[in-house]
């Protein structure tokens, strides 16, 4: 699923690319799943070690278990950047448009959050900051040298096509 909002603010099919790049890595690397059965192998530990679930300590050990999934969920992030962008780049599509969506993105993020907010984010968000995934995605790119890209006429009417209909609704 990809929110009609996000596509308004997208101007080019290589960001839609670099956007689905990313949530097929999400899937091709199975990341729900394996956050799932961490989730129900941490919950089923405790419950045999404290036979207590319905009191304080499951309050306890949630919160504990959220704070510590936070780090898989950055990781499970940066390979699906990472990932996303090897995908691109094996088809022949220019990853700059990743970049860009994630510059729209961090052009959003400037109007609400102050440098204070960032830095709290730094700790409490699922997502690496936004500012970060930018760089590690430019480095990428510069490493790739002048690598040539191919225009892709389909690609390209395909996306104005879901442009137009997004914005008749």
């Amino acid at each position: 699923m990809v929110y009609r909002g996000l596509i308004e603010k997208m101007n080019d099919w290589k960001q839609l690319a670099g956007l689905l790049a990313h949530e097929l890595a999400h899937v091709d690397k199975r990341h729900s799943l394996k956050s799932l059965s961490r989730s129900l192998s941490i919950y089923l530990a405790v419950s045999v070690l404290t036979t207590d679930l319905s009191g304080a300590s499951t309050v306890l050990i949630d919160n504990a278990f959220k704070l510590n999934e936070l780090s898989h969920s950055r990781s499970f992030e940066k390979e699906a950047d990472d990932t996303g962008f090897d995908y691109l780049v094996e088809n022949n599509i220019n990853p700059v448009g990743m970049v860009e969506l994630f510059e729209k993105i961090e052009k959003e993020e400037s109007m609400v959050l102050n440098e204070k907010s960032r830095k709290v984010l730094r700790y409490i968000s699922t997502h690496p900051l936004t500012e970060e995934r930018i760089l590690s995605l430019k480095t990428r790119i510069s490493e790739k040298g002048n690598s040539k890209y191919s225009e892709n006429d389909k690609a390209r009417k395909i996306f104005e096509d879901i442009k137009n209909r997004s914005a008749q609704k």
